[in-house]
Formats: C-alpha cells, structure tokens, sequence
C-alpha cells in the first residue's frame, strides 16, 4: 500500500547517507486497549510506546552501528499483546477486520538483543 512504499522509499533514502541507523520499533499505543476485540491470527512484536521510547532514547544516545535496526518485542498474537492491559478482551479473527491484514508483522531483533546485552 502507499503506508509500506513511502516508508521504504524513506528508508532508502536515510541509508544513503554514510553512518545512517534506520530504527524499526513497532508500538502501540495504550493503555487502553482502544477496540472491543484483538485477533488470534496475527502475530506481533509490538511494545507499548512506554516502553519502546526507552529503546529508542538509549540507541540514538549510545549505539555506534548503521544500518536497519529492529528494537522490537517478543513474537505474540495481537490477542495476547491487548491481554496485558485488558485481561478478558475478546477474541476475533483477521477476516472480521474488512480490510485484508498479515498474519506476522514481527521482526527479528537479534541484533538489538545482541548489542544491549552487551552493555
């Protein structure tokens, strides 16, 4: 969609530029939980903004590398992400969305994990 080819194109264009670090930090607002339901189809590495700014504020202070850098969370269903602040919330399918969704957005954060458990 025009979302994804924007941020590609913005992506290639920072790594242009020696030294340029591309941070990938998938988040999401909350609490609360702003939908009645979550889906138990799609998978996720998503964080709350609370604590993904953390990541983000110590890799632009201290990390000396460039490239693509994924600061993303353990792999988890949207459902079990929404449960963390709204234990109960009902449980859905990507199909009742109306819109076509992937079933995995998560990302491999191996380098991240490698760097900071370094520190």
């Amino acid at each position: 969609n025009v979302y994804g080819a924007t941020k590609a194109l913005g992506e290639r264009a920072a790594l242009c530029h020696p030294n340029a670090l591309v941070l990938r930090a998938p988040f999401r607002y909350g609490p609360p939980w702003p939908y009645d339901n979550a889906f138990l189809d799609q998978w996720t590495t998503c964080r709350w903004i609370g604590e993904v700014v953390l990541d983000i504020a110590l890799a632009v202070r201290c990390y000396s590398g460039n490239g693509i850098l994924h600061i993303a969370g353990a792999r988890k269903r949207i459902h079990t992400l929404a449960s963390e602040i709204l234990p109960g919330v009902s449980q859905s399918l990507r199909e009742t969305a109306g819109v076509p969704l992937p079933a995995d957005t998560s990302l491999a954060s191996w380098r991240w994990a490698e760097w900071k458990s370094l520190l």
